[in-house]
């Protein structure tokens, strides 16, 4: 009878245990993670396996495990997410491509590990930072103007030009904004700084409108012809169809000319000064090389002017002109190449 009723005690104790122990689990409510937006930024063509940052949430429950996943905006795989901390990582870096995609809109869950789990989402934006890339040779680059938006010198070394009047327009990839439209008849830049050097490279590209009928007929591609320089002349000009190119004297045997070329239509022009030899390229090809002297004007501006002759009131440019590289030395054939190759 006493084995009996300790048989029962036990049956009900154990009974109660798991009574009470359901009551209490029924009792608990599950509340869901908490995730607030957030923002990252990244450069471009980041490494694949770089981290981003670590996505923050939080749950009020104790011993609540959080897991973490990617549900939208991650276009061509770009990032991935580590479901057990939120560090997100570099996943496909061909995407983070600033010309493409400025900004990814990543939608992140986040869920806990209830046994019925509660989920909360959010938008991470992560910012793609544009990262200069100078598809040129940099030794030797005193000023670069890719005219991306502005007539800023993106070499590092400050020659920034001043627009008067000329227009942002597509340059000869069809990209808006890349490249600068003068009129003919007011428009050019002034980059305010002096390239006299004895050994010198100059890479442009040129895209000349139909200038029939304007006067003069002259038009200034680019232009640097004063008393003070030491080294002559450097100007490039357009005219009538003919290319003409001076980079020494003043004198008829220092100007030298091309075949007839096309307007409307993209052309790469280098000119080359090797002390006093000349050199001139067009669409990588040599076109002349010769001696030149360096004698200059009696008066003009002894800054580099772009799109109008040394007076800045004649020789008005009518066309567009595109990322102008100057160098303080003379690029190799292949080099002048490979600038026209990235076209």
């Amino acid at each position: 009878m006493k084995h009996n009723a300790l048989v029962f005690g036990l049956i009900f104790f154990i009974g109660f245990s798991t009574f009470y122990s359901c009551k209490k689990e029924d009792s608990f409510v599950n509340t869901p993670p908490t995730i607030e937006n957030q923002q990252f930024s990244l450069n471009e063509n980041t490494p694949n396996g770089v981290m981003v940052d670590t996505v923050k949430a939080t749950d009020i429950d104790k011993n609540q495990k959080l897991k973490y996943s990617i549900i939208s905006g991650n276009f061509d795989a770009a990032f991935r997410i580590d479901s057990l901390t939120g560090m997100i990582y570099v996943n496909n870096s061909l995407a983070l491509d600033y010309e493409k995609v400025t900004i990814f809109e990543l939608g992140v869950r986040v869920k806990d590990d209830y046994k019925n789990p509660l989920t909360a989402s959010a938008k991470i934006t992560i910012t793609i930072n544009n990262i200069i890339e100078i598809p040129i040779p940099q030794n030797g680059l005193v000023a670069y103007y890719p005219f991306n938006g502005n007539a800023n010198d993106e070499s590092g070394n400050s020659h920034n030009g001043i627009v008067y009047g000329a227009s942002l327009t597509t340059d000869r990839h069809h990209k808006a904004n890349s490249a600068y439209e003068f009129n003919g008849v007011n428009n050019f830049i002034n980059t305010f700084s002096t390239f006299d050097y004895e050994y010198r490279t100059i890479s442009l590209w040129v895209f000349a409108y139909n200038m029939q009928g304007l006067s003069p007929n002259n038009h200034a591609i680019i232009a640097q012809d004063d008393p003070s320089l030491s080294y002559g002349i450097l100007a490039a000009s357009y005219d009538n169809g003919v290319l003409k190119v001076n980079a020494g004297g003043s004198s008829a045997s220092d100007i030298f000319q091309t075949n007839q070329i096309a307007e409307n239509r993209w052309y790469h022009l280098v000119i080359v000064r090797d002390g006093v030899i000349t050199k001139y390229y067009i669409n990588g090809d040599l076109k002349y090389s010769g001696t030149s002297g360096t004698l200059t004007s009696s008066s003009g501006s002894n800054q580099l002017l772009i799109g109008v002759g040394r007076s800045k009131t004649l020789q008005f440019f009518s066309g567009k002109i595109d990322d102008l590289a100057i160098y303080n030395r003379v690029l190799s054939p292949s080099e002048i190449n490979t600038m026209y190759a990235v076209k």
